[in-house]
């Protein structure tokens, strides 16, 4: 029995956490780079430590510092740590389900053929917490997803997820049979090199719609309202 892998995106995929996450963040560059006014940075698709290498480099110049990657680990532990400690109140009263994601992952775990997990650009610490909140956790098998923590480039966590896929169920997995679902460019760009198939959803922030269909995704849903018909696409 062929297997797949299916890997979904958390923010804006999954589900929107609300706005405590980012001024989190912010706080934390504030405090690893003081005296210097943050410039706008989009977010979406990239990962946690792609975001504060950028910001570094946009501090210092396009010459490396010589103190990056303490810097990068400063930032984002220091914003999960901030996560925390709003975590019983702003962090769960801003969480919001999207429509149709718990109906389609209790469909998609109940199929021997799918396995399930993350692509994420979160480290695994928020995460864990972003779905836990949600109550999404338990549908997915985080032991095969990749993160953020696993590099900052996101163009290499589908090898990452790939291999602890075929590590864990002792089989391969590859092409279309592995199948990433986002709502940015970055998830529609990430596995091209395996092939994948790719599911766009356009449930993130609006501005970023035009380049992610630009990449010509295997599928596009407004939402995950209709269960049967995503499920369909990611059957193939």
């Amino acid at each position: 029995m062929n297997k797949k892998l299916v890997l979904f995106d958390i923010d804006g995929t999954l589900l929107k956490c609300g706005w405590v996450w980012i001024e989190s963040y912010l706080e934390s560059v504030r405090e690893a780079l003081p005296d210097w006014e943050v410039p706008h940075l989009s977010f979406g698709g990239k990962t946690d430590y792609l975001i504060a290498r950028q910001l570094i480099a946009a501090r210092y110049g396009t010459d490396l510092h010589p103190e990056r990657d303490q810097l990068a680990e400063q930032i984002v532990q220091g914003y999960i740590s901030r996560v925390q400690s709003h975590l019983e109140g702003r962090v769960r009263s801003e969480m919001r389900v999207l429509p149709g994601v718990p109906e389609l992952l209790r469909e998609l775990e109940r199929d021997p053929r799918i396995v399930l997990s993350v692509l994420t650009g979160n480290i695994i610490q928020g995460a864990r917490l972003k779905l836990a909140i949600a109550s999404l956790e338990q549908h997915l098998d985080l032991s095969v997803g990749a993160f953020g923590s696993d590099h900052w480039d996101r163009g290499e966590l589908p090898r990452v997820a790939v291999a602890r896929a075929a590590s864990r169920h002792g089989c391969t997995f590859q092409g279309k049979d592995i199948v990433i679902i986002g709502d940015t460019v970055h998830d529609m760009t990430c596995g091209k090199h395996l092939g994948v198939r790719t599911v766009a959803v356009g449930t993130g922030h609006p501005e970023g719609r035009e380049a992610m269909l630009a990449e010509r995704p295997d599928h596009f849903f407004e939402d995950f309202g209709s269960v049967a018909d995503v499920l369909r696409a990611i059957a193939g």
